[in-house]
Protein backbone atom coordinates (compact mmCIF):
# COMPACT_ATOMS: atom_id res chain seq x y z
CA UNK A 1 0.00 0.00 0.00
CA UNK A 2 2.96 2.69 0.87
CA UNK A 3 4.98 1.59 -2.19
CA UNK A 4 2.39 2.14 -4.58
CA UNK A 5 2.61 6.46 -3.05
CA UNK A 6 3.92 9.30 -5.23
CA UNK A 7 7.10 11.02 -3.63
CA UNK A 8 4.64 13.90 -2.05
CA UNK A 9 2.07 11.84 -1.03
CA UNK A 10 5.08 9.78 1.12
CA UNK A 11 6.33 12.92 2.53
CA UNK A 12 2.57 13.88 3.56
CA UNK A 13 2.49 10.62 5.62
CA UNK A 14 5.66 10.30 6.84
CA UNK A 15 5.24 14.02 8.05
CA UNK A 16 1.81 13.07 9.70
CA UNK A 17 3.72 10.20 11.55
CA UNK A 18 6.17 12.29 13.03
CA UNK A 19 3.74 14.87 14.18
CA UNK A 20 1.70 11.85 15.77
CA UNK A 21 4.81 10.35 17.74
CA UNK A 22 5.79 13.65 18.72
CA UNK A 23 2.33 14.78 20.46
CA UNK A 24 2.70 11.31 22.20
CA UNK A 25 5.86 12.19 23.37
CA UNK A 26 4.44 15.34 24.66
CA UNK A 27 1.56 13.71 25.87
CA UNK A 28 4.01 11.27 28.47
CA UNK A 29 5.89 14.09 29.47
CA UNK A 30 3.18 16.34 30.67
CA UNK A 31 1.96 12.92 32.19
CA UNK A 32 5.31 12.27 34.13
CA UNK A 33 5.13 16.28 34.82
CA UNK A 34 1.78 15.99 36.53
CA UNK A 35 2.69 12.77 38.55
CA UNK A 36 5.78 14.19 39.69
CA UNK A 37 3.84 17.67 40.93
CA UNK A 38 1.11 15.36 42.42
CA UNK A 39 3.80 13.31 44.56
CA UNK A 40 5.42 16.77 46.00
CA UNK A 41 2.07 18.07 46.55
CA UNK A 42 1.00 15.25 48.41
CA UNK A 43 0.23 16.33 52.05
CA UNK A 44 -1.58 12.29 53.03
CA UNK A 45 -4.97 13.87 53.33
CA UNK A 46 -7.82 12.04 51.22
CA UNK A 47 -8.22 14.63 48.64
CA UNK A 48 -4.85 14.39 47.37
CA UNK A 49 -6.21 10.87 46.51
CA UNK A 50 -8.92 12.60 44.61
CA UNK A 51 -6.63 14.52 42.46
CA UNK A 52 -3.77 11.46 41.73
CA UNK A 53 -3.82 9.63 38.59
CA UNK A 54 -4.81 6.12 38.83
CA UNK A 55 -3.16 3.27 37.73
CA UNK A 56 -4.27 0.75 40.52
CA UNK A 57 -7.12 -1.58 41.72
CA UNK A 58 -9.39 -0.83 45.07
CA UNK A 59 -6.98 -2.63 47.19
CA UNK A 60 -4.09 -1.12 46.28
CA UNK A 61 -4.98 2.13 47.16
CA UNK A 62 -6.28 0.81 50.29
CA UNK A 63 -3.20 -0.67 51.13
CA UNK A 64 -1.51 2.98 50.09
CA UNK A 65 -4.13 4.50 51.96
CA UNK A 66 -2.96 2.52 55.46
CA UNK A 67 0.61 2.18 54.85
CA UNK A 68 1.59 5.19 53.08
CA UNK A 69 -0.57 7.47 54.12
CA UNK A 70 -1.11 6.71 57.97
CA UNK A 71 -4.68 6.42 57.14
CA UNK A 72 -6.81 3.77 59.78
CA UNK A 73 -9.13 1.37 58.39
CA UNK A 74 -12.10 3.36 59.39
CA UNK A 75 -11.30 6.92 58.64
CA UNK A 76 -10.48 5.27 54.86
CA UNK A 77 -14.19 3.63 55.84
CA UNK A 78 -15.65 6.64 57.35
CA UNK A 79 -13.93 9.00 54.20
CA UNK A 80 -16.01 6.93 51.72
CA UNK A 81 -19.25 6.92 53.94
CA UNK A 82 -18.92 10.51 53.90
CA UNK A 83 -18.50 10.76 50.35
CA UNK A 84 -22.01 8.40 49.33
CA UNK A 85 -24.02 10.50 51.92
CA UNK A 86 -22.87 13.48 50.21
CA UNK A 87 -23.41 12.24 46.41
Amino acid sequence: MLTGLDAGDSIVIAKSFSHMLNLANLAEEVQIAYRRRIKLLKMGDFADENSAITESDIEETFKRLVTELKKSPQEVFDALKKQIEVT
